[in-house]
């Protein structure tokens, strides 16, 4: 089987944030009903807590229709493919300030695999990083802690980054890839973290 990427084009950081904390809850428990207390999700949020319960509230409702619409393909064999989505409920309670989530039963395992390379440490890091850039690019580094190193196509970068298709080539190393790196190296781990840029040897010398 193969999985495509799952796509994360309209997300901010603190959708991503709420996604691994999700990812990690119903990892460690096995569980696919999972309960979130309001107060816990504004500490791992970094939310400000001077702000109103209904502002979290309102917030929380919009991250949840942009989290309960993430979705993938598997591609069996070159006949037959599945696309699914991968949550299937979220119930936010202002009074109780509790939030219920339902993700789908036949694919927690891709929800799995999200936080497999995450200890506790590390995703409290990934919470703090600054940018939607570099939690993607952190989250996707972590898959080649053995080898330390990723070589990707352009292509690759825009896909796993989610960069926009109107961004030119020569802004996705200056714009993106240095600032992240930037941020990632302050992690452990990643103090060494550098970028090579790999040209074409034909006429033009376009970033590959």
């Amino acid at each position: 089987r193969s999985l495509n990427r799952l796509s994360f084009k309209d997300f901010s950081d603190y959708d991503l944030n709420f996604l691994m904390a999700v990812c990690a809850k119903i990892k460690d428990l096995g569980e696919e009903i999972q309960h979130f207390d309001y107060d816990k999700l504004m500490e791992l949020l970094d939310w400000d807590m001077t702000k109103s319960i209904d502002i979290f509230h309102k917030d929380l409702k919009r991250m949840s229709e942009r989290l309960r619409h993430v979705g993938a393909t598997i591609e069996i064999n070159p006949d037959t493919f599945t696309a699914f989505n991968l949550f299937s409920e979220f119930e936010g309670d202002k009074k109780k300030r509790t939030l219920t989530v339902r993700v789908n039963p036949r694919f927690k395992y891709i929800l799995n695999d999200l936080t497999t390379n995450f200890t506790r440490f590390e995703l409290s890091e990934y919470v703090h990083l600054d940018g939607k850039y570099s939690k993607l690019l952190y989250q996707h580094l972590k898959q080649f802690r053995r080898t330390g190193w990723w070589q990707a196509s352009v292509n690759d970068i825009r896909r796993e980054l989610a960069i926009p298709d109107s961004m030119p080539t020569r802004n996705i190393v200056t714009k993106v890839l240095n600032p992240s790196i930037d941020i990632i190296k302050t992690c452990k781990g990643f103090e060494g973290l550098n970028v090579e840029v790999i040209r074409s040897h034909r006429r033009g010398c376009k970033v590959e």
